[in-house]
């Protein structure tokens, strides 16, 4: 009888992190299929050119995931997930990005859209772009960038064009990110996910550069500039954590 006492009172213990693994397999896995049932096009490990239905090219960054509803009433394409890279000739219709609440419309312009889980930024190489989040809209012209967190608030800064998706040459400019969207950067080019543990560690504004040829190293330097700790617990899960 004391040995079958003793059982619930482990399974108990051990429920809420049964609970938590269970619920974190299954964001891992409904937010990848969810994103790939939206998008008709999809980037894995490495940053891809692609055609858009209206002529006009986009360079993807690795894991990235769009959808082009362009049709001959409007140019539309969604960003769902990563960021793009779009350099479009100037013509009569305008071109619209929409990535989440965030619409980015231009007639003519070079800029880029990174979706980031805590914000989402438009940086302006060339042109001009309309930008409305939040209820606002605001025009980022060149060597502007524009980031939205979520708020009524939409943060302009200056940005050097030399410095707007740098993957693009397998490097990563870090100025005015977090160290959460950092390492959505790397972790991009990786075949699982990372997981950051830590009270303020992914909120830790970052600056620099880093090298994207070899992404476990680019991990590896961005977990040592923080002090933090990296475990590899799987392939396919890495977790960085205070020390």
């Amino acid at each position: 009888h004391a040995i079958l006492a003793r059982k619930p009172k482990r399974l108990a213990r051990l429920a809420p992190a049964l609970i938590l693994l269970i619920a974190f397999v299954g964001y891992l896995t409904a937010a990848p299929v969810s994103i790939a049932l939206r998008s008709d096009m999809r980037t894995f490990e490495t940053p891809q050119e692609v055609t858009l239905a209206s002529g006009q090219y986009a360079l993807l960054d690795a894991s990235t995931a769009i959808a082009d509803d362009t049709d001959a009433a409007a140019r539309v394409v969604h960003l769902h997930q990563g960021a793009a890279y779009f350099d479009l000739a100037t013509t009569a219709q305008a071109f619209t990005i929409e990535a989440g609440d965030v619409t980015a419309t231009a007639q003519g312009a070079s800029f880029e859209v990174s979706r980031f889980d805590d914000a989402i930024i438009v940086a302006v190489a060339e042109g001009a772009v309309t930008v409305a989040a939040g209820g606002k809209v605001r025009q980022v012209a060149a060597n502007e960038r524009l980031i939205w967190t979520g708020g009524q608030d939409l943060i302009v800064d200056d940005v050097d064009p030399a410095e707007i998706a740098t993957w693009r040459f397998d490097r990563f400019s870090l100025d005015g990110l977090s160290f959460s969207q950092a390492v959505a950067v790397v972790e991009r080019r990786l075949p699982g996910w990372v997981m950051i543990i830590g009270d303020g560690l992914a909120e830790t504004a970052m600056t620099g550069a880093i090298d994207l040829d070899r992404p476990q190293s680019a991990l590896a330097a961005l977990t040592v500039s923080r002090g933090a700790e990296r475990l590899s617990l799987t392939p396919y899960l890495t977790v960085i954590r205070s020390a």
